[in-house]
């Protein structure tokens, strides 16, 4: 499953970090971070994209970042739930505003949801 997939990513990381075969400063991970971004990107702006090796670049990105976070001390299977979880309680509020304003979702073009989502995100920081 996806949920393991991560969890295993961190284990992988653990026991090569064990070992010495790990950075013992944050800068380098996070260069990773970005040097693997750059990579997803010059993939993805290529004219004629290779979707085997976009995957492959997303998954050493994803990668990158379980390190990032384990590196930071952070569970990232519990990082990502609790971003999901955000996402999706927004996402419904969004919904919500844009029918208490008589609107469908399919017919609000992006910049209105997009301010729709920013109003929600002020909302919860004014909580």
């Amino acid at each position: 499953s996806a949920q393991l997939t991560g969890l295993n990513a961190q284990k992988i990381q653990k026991r090569c970090s064990n070992v010495g075969f790990d950075w013992t400063t944050l800068g380098p991970v996070v260069d990773k971070v970005y040097e693997e971004i750059d990579e997803v990107m010059f993939e993805a702006r290529q004219a004629v994209v290779d979707q085997a090796k976009l995957e492959e670049e997303m998954g050493d990105l994803l990668f990158a970042t379980v390190n990032m976070a384990r590196h930071l001390g952070t569970k990232a299977e519990l990082a990502l739930q609790k971003a999901n979880d955000k996402f999706e309680r927004r996402f419904r509020e969004v919904e919500r505003i844009v029918a208490a304003r008589g609107l469908e979702m399919t017919g609000v073009d992006l910049e209105t949801m997009e301010e729709v989502w920013q109003e929600v995100k002020r909302q919860e920081i004014d909580l």
